[in-house]
């Protein structure tokens, strides 16, 4: 019996001490907007940015301190955002087209439009990523958004 209190006893201090050495403090930053915020992409712990309603994407070099706007020339929500770098990403959302960007954001350039959504996607580098939406599907480019092929897959609304 003591053995398996001590045990017992011995896992929970393990996992404390655990929990306490990989757990971090969150702290409230001010955005300046009003907009609702659905997406963020952090390169670093100073570069980011978070997108939402009414095509809203804000920039930080700050970790948060400060934000500055960045016209993707979206007006609908941003539901997708991802960068692989401090310069290249990728913005998506109702308004059915992938904004892609290769200055940090200074420039958004209108990649790719679709029939549907698009409300979530992942590029792995400046070449290779997957979008979804509401249609369902998932779509693959491996040349930078010039081309998309068609992921089989058997879900709808899948993001």
């Amino acid at each position: 019996m003591r053995i398996h209190f001590g045990l017992r006893y011995g896992i929970a201090i393990i996992l404390v001490m655990c929990l306490n050495a990989f757990s971090q403090t969150w702290t409230a930053q001010t955005s300046g907007t009003t907009a609702t915020m659905y997406a963020s992409s952090f390169v670093d712990a100073n570069n980011g940015w978070i997108s939402g309603t009414s095509g809203q994407l804000l920039h930080t070099t700050n970790g948060g301190l400060s934000w500055s706007s960045q016209a993707t020339g979206a007006t609908n929500t941003i539901y997708g955002l991802n960068f692989v770098d401090a310069n290249s990403g990728w913005a998506s959302g109702f308004n059915s087209i992938v904004y892609s960007t290769t200055n940090a954001g200074s420039l958004w350039l209108s990649q790719y439009s679709t029939l549907f959504a698009v409300k979530s996607q992942r590029f792995s580098n400046a070449n290779t990523g997957l979008i979804g939406g509401t249609d369902g599907n998932i779509y693959k480019t491996t040349d930078g958004c010039v081309s998309w092929v068609l992921q089989e897959t058997a879900m709808l609304n899948i993001c």
